[in-house]
């Protein structure tokens, strides 16, 4: 509707409706965003997570959204025993860094995003990090690791499945995705048994623990396995 017209409707509406109906009309009429499609995610390249890069990653990782998720995922590592981690997606470094003031000694993040890792190094040069494509990085067979991380990476991937494949079989598998759509975001899920239903044939001994993360229902789906 063009704005005279609109406001012709208000002025009809101020002069013949009474005013709880028209309030009433005018709370329920469709707004633009009514009519904007959903998002629409798409797998993206290096040259984007460049160019897009919050500024919550410059935080301590104690003011990231994803520290309680983290601390989850740090609470198993530590009770495994884990000594050496291998990090998909690594990202901007804070995980890394957490990990680091929990006591992992030995850890790789490889992540195709050149300012991320840069910013990892700057921020964690005590542990190890790689520029790569996780599709062809040697790194699965070439490095010595008994976890695997992977923290809302498999979301971002239209091959996702073929990723976990890589893992070395026998190795404890931690990772997360959400429920929420987004413009990097090739798919979400609804609940925790569409996760179990998409990862169960290629993990043994699946569990996916639900994390809600927002009042406004943000829910991050944390999924423990053994890669086949």
């Amino acid at each position: 509707m063009e704005p005279n017209a609109t406001n012709h409707v208000k002025s009809f509406m101020r002069d013949c409706i009474p005013p709880v109906i028209a309030r009433l009309f005018l709370r329920l009429r469709p707004s633009k965003c009514d009519h904007q499609p959903p998002i629409q995610g798409c797998q993206r390249d290096a040259a984007w997570y460049d160019e897009s890069f919050p500024t919550q990653y410059l935080n301590h990782y104690t003011k990231s959204n994803y520290y309680a998720l983290w601390a989850i995922i740090g609470d198993r590592i530590k009770h495994a025993r884990f000594k050496s981690i291998l990090d998909l997606g690594c990202g901007a470094g804070q995980m890394a860094t957490f990990l680091r003031d929990l006591g992992v000694s030995r850890y790789l993040g490889i992540d195709f995003s050149p300012r991320r890792i840069q910013r990892a190094k700057a921020i964690c040069p005590e542990f190890d990090f790689a520029v790569a494509d996780l599709f062809e990085t040697p790194a699965f067979e070439t490095r010595d690791y008994d976890c695997v991380v992977c923290t809302e990476v498999l979301e971002h991937l239209n091959q996702d499945l073929d990723l976990i494949k890589r893992v070395r079989g026998g190795t404890r598998f931690l990772a997360s995705v959400p429920n929420f759509p987004w413009e990097s975001h090739v798919r979400h899920f609804e609940n925790a048994d569409m996760v179990t239903e998409r990862y169960g044939d290629i993990l043994s001994e699946i569990c996916v623990h639900t994390h809600r993360a927002s009042e406004g229902g943000h829910t991050f789906f944390l999924i423990d396995g053994i890669s086949h």
